[in-house]
This record gives structure tokens, sequence and C-alpha cells, in this order.
């Protein structure tokens, strides 16, 4: 109310000047014999004391320092003053309340945004005559807002990551009821990745235009049959449509242990090759039911053994004029897979030709 009521306490760190004011209306300070002043602050009960002050007219100046500055609604002000007698001024302040907060920034844990920047977001805050006060975050989202008194005030702030993040609170509603502080907090959750259909189309033409791809983790051990030793071999995935290699990789040494990852499909085959041991070959079938499976394969190893007797093919290059003689033994098995007819009919499959392929390489 602009008086000074016995519970109101002083100000302390009040910067303050007294400026006599001459007939050609010329602010100076005045240092002479009869009048002298200098910057003085107010003490903890909020006073200073002029003594021997000619009559005349002053102009009192006064401004906030230090820790108090923002606490109160004025920061720097001045008013004229008459000396003609013993004077005490009572220079009234209002105390504001004040807003802190924060920003959160909630993110998803399968986010790929990278570092967020929460600084310089602007909250604003309205009273019921629509003055506003505002503030600014700082690098760690957090902010002060000095308001005066009133009834209440509309805290709000604007959506300035609204490309990524959705504000599950945009304003608040802050009702101080006798105290001096409010706190709030402002969270930005970050959006969900999702895929949006077209209404329009049907089921079929969903099915028929959606592809999914399904990562496949395949690991196990590469080991000898009989004795369980770890083999080093070439471990081979391949598509039975087309008979080329989606993966490759090698088993270890020393464990013999593999893993290998592939987009997974329904139709797909390992090869295990290691030297002095047959090839192994089957084709793999795992119903995968979600996006990314794991699946251990341990791999037995059968030694190349030899059969009844040696049979010699003669390889002749006309051209070079040399004989090359290499010797294969009988008796190793050579699994064929895929190697089927269509239903009732006697024509082979499309996956067979990849196969008989694979055969002709082989022989």
């Amino acid at each position: 109310n602009r008086k000074r009521e016995e519970n109101e306490p002083g100000i302390n760190n009040v910067l303050v000047n007294i400026d006599k004011i001459y007939a050609d209306s010329i602010i100076i300070n005045y240092s002479g014999s009869e009048y002298s002043t200098e910057e003085l602050l107010s003490d903890e009960k909020g006073l200073i004391e002029y003594t021997n002050i000619p009559d005349g007219e002053y102009n009192i100046r006064y401004m906030l320092i230090g820790n108090i500055v923002g606490n109160f609604s004025r920061n720097e002000l001045s008013e004229p003053l008459v000396m003609d007698q013993d004077r005490i001024v009572d220079i009234p302040y209002s105390e504001y309340n004040k807003i802190i907060g924060s920003i959160v920034l909630s993110r998803d844990p399968l986010s790929s945004l990278g570092p967020q920047d929460i600084s310089n977001i602007r909250v604003v805050a309205e009273d019921t005559k629509g003055n506003t006060y505002s503030a600014l975050s700082d690098k760690d989202g957090n902010f002060v807002l000095y308001t005066p008194v009133a009834d209440h005030y509309i805290v709000r702030i604007n959506n300035v990551m609204s490309e990524t993040f959705d504000l599950q609170q945009k304003e608040y509603i802050v009702k101080f009821n006798g105290y001096k502080q409010f706190k709030v907090t402002f969270v930005f959750s970050e959006k969900k990745r999702k895929i949006n259909f077209d209404t329009d189309i049907t089921k079929d033409e969903i099915k028929d235009d959606l592809k999914v791809i399904r990562k496949t983790t395949l690991a196990g051990r590469i080991e000898h049959q009989i004795s369980l030793q770890p083999v080093e071999a070439t471990v081979k995935i391949i598509d039975n449509t087309t008979n080329k290699v989606v993966s490759e990789t090698s088993s270890n040494s020393l464990s013999g242990n593999y893993s290998i990852s592939y987009a997974a499909n329904d139709n797909y085959r390992i090869v295990v090759e290691a030297p002095g041991y047959q090839m192994h070959e089957e084709n793999l079938y795992y119903e995968q039911i979600i996006s990314i499976q794991n699946f251990t394969l341990n791999i037995g190893m059968k030694k190349v053994t030899e059969g009844s007797k040696d049979q010699n093919f003669i390889i002749y290059d006309k051209k070079q004029d040399e004989d090359f003689t290499q010797s294969f033994k009988s008796g190793q098995k050579i699994p064929i897979n895929n190697l089927n007819f269509d239903e009732k009919e006697s024509r082979l499959s499309p996956e067979a030709y990849p196969e008989l392929d694979r055969l002709i390489e082989i022989l």
C-alpha cells in the first residue's frame, strides 16, 4: 500500500546518493564546505542518515545492488526532496515473489537425436491485468522468475522443440497463498517413432507392399564330431532361392565358436567347410516371431574317410599340353538339399536349380 507498516523490515545494500538542485535546475553533486555527500549503503535495518544538510531542493537516487537485485520491483529510481526541516523519508519497495523451475527432457531409450540444447528457452508469467514477466532457462534448463505480488499468475512456455518432443503441460496457474516461492517443472517427452498406414488401402495391399526385415544372429561351436575338439571353419549363410552368400564368417581356431548375423528369411541354409572335413550343410527353418532373434547351432564335423579304392581322374589341358592327376576318395557322401519337385508335378521346384548348380561345382 506504499505505507510502511510495523512488520515490514528494511532493505540493506541499497546504494543511495543525494544531489543538490540549484536555481538553474542543474543537478550537481555539491562538495563545498556547507554540504558534501558520498555514495552510501543502507544498513541491515534499511537506514541511511545524512546530517547538517543545508535547506534547499535535492534529488535522491537509490539503486539495488548485490544479491537482492531482482527480488524487488525497483532497480534504480530517483525522486525530489525539499529540505526545510528534519525529515524521515520512507522509500517503499515492493518485494517480488519468486517462481523457480526447470525444463526436463524425457528421452526415448532408442533415441538417435543426441544431446539437446535446453538453454535460452523463454518462460513467461502473466498476471490478471495482462502484465508479463519473463526469464530464460540456463544450460541445465533451470530458470528464476521474479513477479510482483498478485492474485495469481499463468506461467507458460512454448514448445520450441515441437518436431521431436511433445510438451506434457504448457502452462500452470500459480497462487502463492502467503508463500514467497513457487516451483514448476515443464517436461518435454521425446516423440515415439511411428509407422503410418494409408487407411484407404486394403489389408491385402498392405501385405503386398509391406516388407518386414528381421535380424537374426546365429551362434554356436564348430567341433570334431567324435573328439569334440574345436575346428576352424568357414561358415556361410546362403539364400536358397538365389544361391548367393548373404553372410560369411569363420569359427575361432582355439574355441571353435562362431557368430553370424543376417536378415532373416524362411529359405536359407548354412554351409560349413574346413580342410580335411566333409562339408556340412543344412537348411535353416526358424519361425521368426519377433523383430530380432538369436539362435544357437552347434555343428559336428566329420573327417574325410578313405573308401574301398581310389579313383583317378585325368584332367588334360590341350593348350598347356600338360597332364594333371587329382585323386578323389570314394565313399564320401555329399548332402543334396532342396532337390524337390513341385507338388504333383514332374518339374523341379525353383529352389532345386541353385542346388544343382552347386552339385555341378562340386563335381
